[in-house]
């Protein structure tokens, strides 16, 4: 995850990179950016948490994004 996150940034630095793990003790998963990941979700996960995670990452994509 952490290599995949690094190759993909060098790619696109403005990717939007979602870690899922089934290990609620997880760093990643407590502190996602700081491994490069833009949000976590923890598995098994929700419609409803998958839906505001990616709500909360595509409002914030847009009020970067210049017109």
């Amino acid at each position: 995850g952490r290599e995949a996150v690094r190759e993909i940034r060098k790619l696109n630095s403005n990717a939007i990179v979602i870690a899922a793990s089934g290990y609620s003790d997880d760093p990643v998963i407590a502190d996602p950016q700081s491994s490069g990941f833009s949000a976590s979700i923890a598995k098994p996960f929700r419609k409803k948490s998958l839906i505001e995670t990616l709500d909360k990452l595509n409002n914030n994509s847009s009020q970067s994004i210049n017109p």
